[in-house]
């Protein structure tokens, strides 16, 4: 007659079951990525990714020589801390923060759409009378003097459509900025990276 089996027994022989169906065969095997880029809905290369805080993405753009740091998550462009304005439904002129103007441009995403307002290093700063702010949803009323400074120009980001994802990446990125057209300089690039040849050896020495 077989002996019952004690409420151990029974437990360190599934365990043993548990052991094997995750063993060896069964492990995942880290990977390093070379580079992480992020793209919208349609597949359009929106930038290469700088850093992670929480789930958020920072991408540095470079506009006319200078360069701007935005946010993105999964649902597209972070607008949160949007621009301020004096108008009370958040139109009209547009004024950014001067916070952190010396390593980048002043700039944020905010309406009408997905529009990018920027103000130059040099634009002066100045008491704004604010009566609202776009806060990514919605537009926040409340009147108060801040320094601030006047977006001196604005792009239309709404060619990049949600949701946003990651994905990982070679050096080489075709259509890098997203144009939807694969320049000269890009598809040098393509072909410097596929076969491994240094940048500077593109322009032979005489």
């Amino acid at each position: 007659m077989a002996r019952p089996t004690s409420a151990w027994g029974i437990l360190v022989t599934l365990s043993i079951g548990v052991a094997g169906l995750i063993g060896p065969s069964a492990a995942q095997v880290l990977k390093p990525v070379e580079r992480l880029i992020v793209r919208d809905s349609a597949g359009r290369f929106v930038g290469n990714v700088l850093d992670v805080v929480d789930e958020e993405v920072i991408i540095v753009f470079e506009v006319d020589g200078e360069f701007i740091h935005l946010e993105v998550d999964g649902q597209g462009f972070i607008t949160r801390n949007g621009p301020f304005f004096e108008s009370s439904n958040c139109t009209g002129r547009a004024f950014l923060s001067v916070e952190s103007r010396d390593l980048f441009l002043s700039a944020c995403v905010g309406p009408p759409t997905t529009t990018l307002y920027l103000a130059g290093a040099s634009t002066p700063s100045q008491p704004v009378t604010v009566r609202s702010r776009w806060r990514g949803d919605y537009c926040e009323e409340g009147e108060a003097v801040r320094q601030l400074v006047e977006a001196t120009s604005a792009i239309d980001l709404s060619r990049f459509t949600s949701p946003f994802s990651v994905a990982a990446s070679s050096s080489s990125c075709g259509d890098c900025d997203g144009s939807g057209v694969v320049t000269a300089n890009e598809l040098t690039r393509v072909i410097l990276n596929i076969f491994s040849v240094p940048v500077q050896s593109r322009v032979p020495s005489r």
